[in-house]
């Protein structure tokens, strides 16, 4: 039986968090660029933090529970920057940051 190396074998279990880019619409710009660290979900947990952002105090407590991170900003990751962005790029990053994650978890990716 051929050895296989543990790089090459595919996992259950994905990794924490994942990194993606999403386009942050600025008015009278281009979309920013912004690479987010992201925390993955499982179905369950995800079904339940979709369900749960009725309940949350504000967009930024919302979805600081599945940012972690992020890289190219000029200032550093916080609970604080992350409601910062809201407030200064409204409902369109919020919507951009969710459209994001959700096709990241959840749409597959086809090869042409």
């Amino acid at each position: 039986m051929p050895k296989h190396n543990e790089e090459q074998l595919f996992s259950l279990t994905p990794p924490a968090t994942f990194a993606a880019t999403v386009d942050i619409p600025r008015p009278g710009a281009e979309p920013a660029k912004l690479r987010l660290t992201f925390r993955h979900k499982t179905k369950e947990d995800l079904n339940a933090w979709l369900a749960s952002g009725k309940d949350a105090q504000s967009d930024a407590e919302w979805l600081g529970v599945i940012v972690a991170g992020w890289e190219g900003v000029n200032t550093g990751f916080s609970p604080e920057a992350l409601a910062l962005l809201i407030s200064n790029y409204h409902r369109p990053a919020v919507e951009a940051i969710i459209d994001k994650y959700l096709s990241e978890l959840t749409e597959v990716r086809r090869g042409n």
